[in-house]
């Protein structure tokens, strides 16, 4: 008969051994997360409940409610009854690799740059879309088949189950609580090829009811996706992030709220980049106010303690707008720069040309910032004349902001691209990347940098197989000791 002994070890090990490997489908386990993600955002307590809740939250359309400093909340009822009823944020969408530590990661990182302090924390819920190292050449198959056509077409797909769970969540929460839609924004943010999914949450409610449409902010970082009209949007792609151009969509890249940044990169992570090396600064979360210029408002008090005479709110006014015209004459020149260094077929023609239209319509701001400056101080000055002139340039830059437009969607018609110069630019970045990267040097700093987020990683993941474990493994060597048969002995 075995021994009470050996059979506790046996239910140890049983134990250990089912909570590791007994869920293959369920893990999910990104290595390239490194490079795209910061984990090093996420708190002691959201790796701990990450830890107790790894199988459930590792399927994919697992939600979480990540709080700017509180514990995160992971019970599926309870993160739909509060995307229901209570304060909310937003919803992110990792890429096409993302884990739980992705979504995590983005959601905590927009949390933390949205929050006010003194003021109550805001969720966001973390969403996970991310089809992981090992399932994404499956799961891009897919989209490419689904998703995206249907988005690229301006087109909502219902059946794409993670987004329409969310619309149908927001659609419920405004149907509830109307008065929401006039007071508060929801920020849908996706990151590479989570954009699709935000863009699928925008399409659904526009084709549902434009209201519920207008209460969104989009904000996409490495990707640019075709969003309905009526809905705000900032998408943000890098200059040399080529993952961000072969992902984009042309009519996107060069709609006016996707912005082209020199110097972004893919990711934001730790370890080393990848694809687009040659980008200078990795991505980060930015405050709402500051991407769409909603700033919270004042109370009434606080308006009337800081009225001032029509006079002097009208020369405010006004020189607030010269010093707008300076940094808008500023930005078109940047952009016409960066325009004259986009060179090459495809993606990069479309680029050329939207930083071009940018510079233009930049430049068109610029001074039409100065002409409102100069109608206002010819009004107060009472210079009838100075102000007739101020009036025709506004009116003229207005047909000039029309033709840039109408130039625009002729150069659009214009513009060749497809599969194969994308590749072509996509591979010729790899080839160059490798090339750079064999010096002794660079070879040297890699193998470090990738030593480093192995090891990083590596215990974090161990850390949370090793509290998913070990709760299960007290529980069985308990059940063990009881089941086990007692000894007779002399001794008793």
């Amino acid at each position: 008969m075995r021994s009470p002994t050996t059979a506790r070890g046996v239910a140890v090990v049983a134990a250990l051994l089912c909570a590791i490997v007994a869920r293959p489908a369920h893990a999910q386990f990104s290595p390239s997360g490194a490079a795209f993600y910061d984990a090093n955002v996420l708190s002691q307590s959201e790796w701990a409940a990450l830890s107790r809740t790894l199988p459930a939250q590792s399927t994919r359309g697992a939600m979480a409610l990540i709080f700017p400093g509180r514990a995160p909340i992971t019970d599926s009822k309870t993160v739909e009854a509060w995307i229901r009823d209570k304060p909310l944020l937003g919803f992110v969408f990792p890429g096409l690799t993302g884990d739980p530590v992705a979504s995590w990661s983005m959601a905590k990182q927009l949390a933390k740059a949205n929050h006010v302090k003194g003021r109550s924390e805001r969720p966001v819920v973390a969403i996970n879309s991310g089809w992981t190292d090992w399932g994404a050449m499956a799961g891009h198959l897919g989209e490419l088949a689904t998703l995206r056509p249907m988005i690229d077409a301006g087109k909502p797909f219902s059946a794409e189950p993670l987004s329409a769970r969310v619309a149908e969540l927001v659609a419920e929460r405004y149907a509830k609580h109307p008065g929401r839609l006039q007071s508060e924004r929801l920020v849908i943010s996706g990151h590479s090829a989570g954009g699709y999914y935000g863009a699928n949450v925008a399409w659904l409610l526009a084709n549902k009811d434009a209201k519920l449409a207008r209460a969104l902010r989009v904000y996409n970082i490495g990707i640019a996706v075709n969003l309905p009209r009526g809905v705000k949007a900032r998408q943000m792609v890098g200059t040399s992030d080529t993952l961000a151009h072969v992902n984009s969509h042309s009519g996107a890249l060069l709609d006016a709220r996707t912005h082209i940044e020199p110097g972004l990169a893919h990711g934001n992570g730790g370890a080393f980049q990848l694809a687009d090396s040659a980008s200078e600064k990795p991505w980060t979360m930015r405050a709402l106010g500051e991407l769409f210029g909603e700033q919270p408002k004042r109370s009434r008090s606080k308006r009337r303690s800081k009225a001032r005479s029509r006079a002097q709110t009208h020369k405010a006014l006004a020189s607030a707008l010269r010093r707008r015209a300076k940094r808008s004459e500023l930005s078109a020149q940047n952009a016409a720069t960066l325009a004259s260094q986009m060179a090459g077929l495809g993606v990069k023609q479309v680029l050329k040309v939207k930083l071009a239209h940018d510079a233009a319509q930049l430049a068109i701001r610029a001074e039409r910032e100065s002409a409102l400056a100069d109608l206002i101080d010819a009004r107060l000055s009472g210079k009838t004349n100075a102000a007739r002139a101020a009036t025709r340039r506004l009116s003229a830059l207005r047909g000039r902001k029309q033709r840039e437009l109408s130039k625009l969607a002729g150069q659009a018609n214009r513009l060749m691209r497809n599969t194969a110069c994308d590749m072509g630019e996509f591979l010729g970045t790899l080839w160059r990347e490798s090339a750079l990267a064999m010096s002794p040097l660079h070879v040297m700093q890699k193998t470090f940098q990738a030593q480093h987020a192995a090891l990083t990683l590596g215990q974090q993941w161990m850390s949370l197989m090793w509290g998913y474990a070990t709760p299960r493994v007290k529980r069985a060597t308990a059940a063990s000791s009881r089941r086990a048969p007692r000894r007779r002995g002399s001794g008793r």
